[in-house]
Parts: C-alpha cells; structure tokens; sequence
C-alpha cells in the first residue's frame, strides 16, 4: 500500500479531478476547454470523494463519457469499467479523428458505447489508418459508424495483416467492394482470421454439396453469421433439410437452411407438434417451410395466438392457412384482426360480391386495403374506418404497456 504524506490521498485526488472538463456550446465533440469545474458540481465532487463513495479515476471518465461522448450516464458508468483515463489528451485527440472524418455525435456515440477502449487508442496509427481504408473501398461513414458499434475488436486488428487480407478473399468472391458492405455491417468479425477461415471452409462446403454459387452469395450477404457457425452445425443442417427433400440445388435450400442452423431441435420438434395440434401433417408443415422457412423461428406463443384467432374466431381451414404460410409470420393485431374484422363486416352487410380469400386479404399494401375494402364504401366508409382503426389502437397501447412494464 502506498502512504502520502501531508494531504491525505482523497483531497489530492480531488485536486486532480479539479482540472475538469468543459464542452464549448457550440460544438460537442470538437472544441475542449480544460477548465474547473463549476464550484456546485465541484462542492459534490468533493464531498463524495471525501466519503469515500467514488473513484476517482472512474468518476473523471465517466463525466467525460457524458459531457462529451453523449453517453447515458447508466451507459457511461458501464463503458467505464472498460476504459479509464486520468486526463483528457488521449480521448480528446480520438475524438478529433472521428470529427475530421465526418462522423456525426450520434454514430461516435454508438461507437464508444460499444466500445469504449476506443477512446484510449492511438488514434493517427489504429483508428485513422482503419476509417481511411473503409472509406477508400466505399463504405460510408455510417458503414465504418456501424462496423465499428458491432466489431469494435477490429480496431485491435492489425489492417495490413488480417482485414486487408480477409477483405480481399471476400472480394475475390463479389463482382465489386461495394457488396462486401452488407455482410461485413451484418457481421464485422468475417475480418478476423478465425472467422475467415471457417467461413472459407462452410463456402467450399456448401459448393461440395451442390449449393449453387449465387445462392452461395446470396447467403453471405444476408445471413454472413450463418457462415461462420461451426462447420459440424452447417453439416448437420445440410443433411436435415436434404431428408426434408430439399435438393441443395433448389433456391429455397439456401432459405430454409438459415433457419435451421439458428433453431434448435427441441423448439423445432415443439413447434411441428403445435401445426399438428391445429390439424395440419407432417407432410403440410414441410412444404410451407419450404415457402416461408420464418414459421419455424416465430414463438410458439404466436402461432397459438394466430391460429386461435383465424381458425376458432374466424372459421379458417389450418391447412389453407399453411398454404399461405406467411400469414402466421403477420402481426395479428396490426394486421390479422382489423383486417379480417373489415371483410367480416363487408361480408355481413352484403357489401362484397364473394369472398375474398385470406392470403390476399393480408397481403395488400396498407394503402391499397383501405382503398378497396374501406374508402370505396362511402356510406360505411366511416364506421369500418372505425373498426380497422380502433384495432390498431388497441396494438398500440398494449405495446406501449409492455414498454412501460419493460422500462
């Protein structure tokens, strides 16, 4: 343990902690004043310190996190258990580097939040070199913001060593830099060696077993994450889905592969019982996963929910329901029910010619709908603009207590 002699070690600390900061009014990021602080804020600053309940170091970071950064002052206490610095310098001069390369408060924000040790980096050798070369290859300012927020380990990266490199065996893949932006927005780690590697390997893969190369590409662009899951997980999916009948030639294959890799087997056997519940097959349940892979990654919550509502409410066949199977994938109180409650109410008053079937009753854009099943009955136009809108309220305010209730 250290001894001081003299003052005791708090008020010292405070003295230090004294040469706060102070953010100019007009700029946030880029005119830094060092100056004290004010004497209120300097009053509670001391005697918080002298009643031993702040660190000091903590506590300048974390001022600074909120003054300056624009960090919630929950967010800053977080960040700053992964980051801390004595003085200003250091993450004075990174914020000057992201200002100069025209990074706007919000996404600098975004970026320390998720990576704080940023802050503590040295910015002309690791952060400027990176964004310049992000920048030189087409990524916007809000790519490299979003990059960094995601993969803020890629700041630790050596650039010429592993994410030049990696970024060139990515293009070696696409037609051009700009559709490498997607994927490595998605999922930034595909630039670190260990990522690379596997994923080369799930590509060579997926090709072996007959997957053609656009589907291939499609894949890495919108599910890169799928590509580095470990090679035996891949695997295991191929073969479940070629049992299913799924030919890896077939462009659902790629589809309905992605989600099953990200389900596990007990939630998709929980949820092939519930269709089986409501009286669809085995058989039913596979072909509208081919269709639409996504009614197997909903809850089992949902799809009660929808089922209960179109088929003991509204008198649907389940198996025409999968038959249309992006239906169970729709908001059921946003869409499903003042839909279905509009043509309920059409049908009932005479007002439609037949029956218009559920998949395009749902599928109409929202302004086409009130067009043809609300706005073209001026007498009624009123009362079901009611009934479609009062449902929709209704989804609202429950989202807004569950809000509430998560706050």
């Amino acid at each position: 343990m250290f001894k001081f002699v003299g003052k005791s070690s708090k008020i010292l600390a405070y003295e230090k902690y004294c040469s706060g900061i102070r953010i100019s009014t007009t700029q946030k990021f880029h005119f830094i004043q060092l100056n004290p602080l004010s004497s209120s804020s300097t009053q509670a600053s001391k005697n918080s310190i002298l009643n031993g309940k702040i660190d000091v170091p903590h506590s300048f970071t974390v001022d600074y996190l909120i003054k300056l950064c624009g960090l919630s002052e929950k967010t800053a206490i977080s960040a700053a258990k992964n980051v801390n610095f004595k003085t200003p310098d250091k993450p004075n001069s990174v914020l000057a580097v992201f200002k100069k390369c025209g990074f706007t408060d919000a996404q600098v924000s975004d970026i320390i939040s998720s990576y704080p040790s940023v802050l503590v980096c040295r910015p002309q050798k690791t952060l400027l070199p990176k964004i310049e070369f992000f920048q030189s290859v087409g990524f916007s300012t809000a790519d490299i913001a979003k990059v960094l927020s995601s993969g803020g380990s890629l700041l630790t990266r050596s650039l010429e060593t592993q994410i030049v490199p990696s970024l060139n065996a990515l293009r070696d893949l696409f037609t051009s830099y700009q559709d490498l932006v997607c994927p490595i927005k998605r999922c930034p780690g595909i630039l670190t060696r260990r990522f690379q590697s596997l994923m080369l390997a799930n590509i060579e893969f997926l090709r072996k077993v007959g997957v053609p190369e656009p589907n291939i590409l499609n894949l890495l662009k919108s599910q890169p994450r799928l590509l580095v899951r470990p090679s035996d997980v891949l695997k295991e999916s191929v073969e479940e889905l070629e049992k299913m009948g799924l030919n890896p030639q077939d462009g659902c294959f790629a589809r309905c592969l992605w989600r099953m890799a990200s389900i596990d087997k007990k939630p998709w056997r929980e949820k092939m019982a519930l269709y089986e519940r409501w009286g669809c097959s085995e058989n039913e349940v596979l072909i509208a996963f081919k269709k639409h892979a996504s009614i197997m990654a909903i809850s089992s919550g949902k799809i009660m929910d929808v089922m209960d509502f179109l088929v003991l409410k509204m008198g649907y066949d389940p198996s025409a329901i999968l038959k249309a199977p992006f239906i169970v994938t729709l908001s059921l109180k946003k869409t499903i029910i003042p839909r279905c409650l509009v043509h309920q109410a059409l049908l009932s008053k005479g007002l439609l010619k037949k029956n218009v079937r559920l998949s395009t009753l749902l599928s109409y854009p929202e302004k086409i709908f009130l067009k043809r099943f609300v706005e073209c009955f001026e007498k009624e136009a009123a009362e079901l603009l009611k009934v479609y809108q009062e449902k929709r309220k209704e989804r609202a305010t429950l989202e807004g207590q569950r809000t509430k209730e998560e706050l």
